[in-house]
């Protein structure tokens, strides 16, 4: 970076109160600022067996070794972040260590675990499975396993995946230690709220515990205190940004499009502050220091995540507005969190309710719901304080489908725009079964039911099950709306068919969300509780 563009970004940066350099800066910065940065040894938990000694001493400890001496003897250096949102899907690296041939270190080990879990019960081990091994020895290089219930996967697959991840990060960080005894490691970055069960049992290995927490309502989720809790470690967050776009309705990856500056520096205060006040919480990231390019959307770019920067992608302007908000909340940061106190949160039970049968007619009216099926938001999160929130959702069943309806304040329908759903405004329902012994049911799962959105002109409404970015489909179901002043009224009526193990045959309980996005007034709504069915 040549030195006169160099000297403006320092200036800027420390006058409007930034203290650290962040993960991926530029190294021509180091020497003005406290910094963190990021090391690669290149590992794959899908495909690289971590069990395996030569694998170590020839790729990944070498890699290791290398990747320190820019930060050895650095006194402005504050620590290393050892990976950036690792997936650690539990069924992919079970599938990898079933696939391996017995001789492998990895099959080895996953064996071993393997006789220990089941404890040397293969009956067991094929009940659960829905396999017929002779014993555990026919399981190296066998075909693959098809994980067929949610206790399977709550079992066996996370145990064998934390173990995986136990034993990659306490080899990586005991030669990081070695190498440099002298600086923090600051986690693995990761992607929104980690596993509780993952998390507990990386943290030994690390000084702070990091996460890349986006959150366009500016909000401080409250699992990140159960998250230090339960790890003693304090946190960070690593990445957050929001986009100022001026137009609502188009596809964000990052979902966190605002609409304008004002709006960005008003999240920017809210989010940073709450931090602050968390005395748990230790540093936030912003990302980033310029915008994206601009590029096509082939090409991987989306108009709101564009403008996600202090300044524009060529440095060309300052957005004022915003840097004014960042100026003066950073000069409230060290006052806010000196004044911190770790708040006791008594631990409220989640309600309880018996769902209905009940049959609308559905039309969009929701005058004709018993009052028994009515429910009234529990949480509220916006990002300004003028939001208005008037919501009642309903939920009730019959032998053939589930019936989900609300009655929502909303002065504009947002379009979805095609396959990212989640940027429109929807009612929501989230499903999580609450694990009771012998449950067959499905991974969690949320469907979104949209006012508009589908049709040739895009104001039809449409429902979609939503699993994640690749898991993502409109379901037949019958919707109907009606429009009222500042508002709306929804029904939809979904087969159980579409809904993989949440129903009459699986009476509960069952953890729901059920609740209201208002996308582009920035505000999202819902009742949270433990529904089980009516005996019949």
């Amino acid at each position: 970076m040549e030195a006169s563009r160099k000297q403006r970004i320092v200036n800027h940066l420390k006058d409007h109160g930034f203290n650290t350099a962040a993960s991926w800066s530029s190294p021509s910065v180091w020497d003005q600022f406290y910094f963190s940065d990021q090391i690669y040894p290149g590992f794959k938990e899908d495909s690289d067996d971590a069990f395996d000694d030569l694998l170590w001493k020839e790729r990944f400890e070498p890699c290791i070794r290398e990747e320190v001496k820019p930060f050895l003897g650095r006194e402005n250096f504050i620590g290393y972040f050892i990976d950036n949102e690792p997936r650690w899907n539990a069924p992919e690296i079970f599938k990898f260590y079933v696939s391996l041939p017995g001789e492998r270190p990895g099959s080895k080990a996953f064996i071993s675990f393997l006789e220990s879990f089941y404890q040397g019960d293969i009956n067991r081990l094929n009940n659960e499975w829905g396999t017929s091994y002779q014993g555990f020895g026919n399981i190296p290089g066998s075909s693959p396993v098809r994980v067929h219930s949610a206790a399977m996967e709550r079992g066996i697959l996370r145990a064998w995946r934390n173990e995986v991840a136990k034993t990659y990060y306490g080899r990586y960080t005991a030669l990081l230690r070695s190498l440099d005894p002298h600086h923090l490691i600051l986690g693995v970055r990761y992607r929104g709220i980690p596993d509780m069960d993952l998390l507990g049992a990386l943290s030994p290995y690390f000084d702070v515990n990091s996460i890349n927490a986006y959150n366009r309502y500016g909000a401080l989720k409250p699992e990140f205190g159960a998250l230090y809790k339960a790890s003693g470690k304090p946190l960070m967050i690593t990445e957050f940004s929001f986009s100022g776009f001026p137009e609502p309705g188009y596809r964000s990856m990052l979902n966190i499009d605002v609409y304008s500056q004002e709006n960005r520096g008003i999240g920017y205060k809210k989010y940073v502050l709450e931090a602050a006040r968390a005395p748990f919480m230790v540093g936030m990231h912003w990302f980033f220091w310029m915008d994206y390019p601009k590029q096509d959307e082939a090409e991987g770019g989306f108009l709101p995540d564009e403008n996600v920067g202090l300044v524009t992608c060529d440095e060309s302007r300052t957005y004022e507005e915003l840097a004014a908000w960042i100026k003066r909340t950073n000069r409230e940061v060290h006052l806010a969190h000196g004044a911190a106190q770790v708040k006791e949160h008594p631990k409220t039970e989640l309600p309880k309710t018996s769902l209905r049968r009940f049959a609308p007619e559905l039309d969009g009216n929701v005058s004709d719901w018993p009052g028994e099926t009515a429910l009234k938001p529990s949480t509220i999160m916006s990002l300004r304080d003028d939001a208005v929130l008037d919501h009642t959702y309903f939920i009730s069943y019959d032998a053939d489908s589930l019936y989900v309806a609300g009655d929502v304040s909303d002065s504009h329908l947002e379009n979805p725009g095609g396959e990212w759903y989640w940027t429109g405004d929807s009612l929501f329902l989230h499903l999580s079964p609450e694990e009771p012994e012998g449950t067959d049911a499905s991974r969690d799962m949320t469907v979104f039911i949209y006012p508009v959105g589908n049709g040739p002109s895009k104001t039809e409404p449409l429902v979609v099950r939503w699993r994640g970015h690749d898991e993502s489909m409109v379901i037949p179901a019958i919707i109907a709306k009606h429009s009222k002043t500042g508002g709306l009224g929804i029904e939809a009526r979904i087969p159980w068919a579409w809904l993989e193990g949440f129903g009459p045959r699986h009476p509960g309980p069952w953890k729901v969300q059920l609740g209201y996005q208002n996308a582009n007034e920035i505000c999202q709504a819902y009742w949270a509780g433990v529904v089980h069915f009516q005996s019949q």
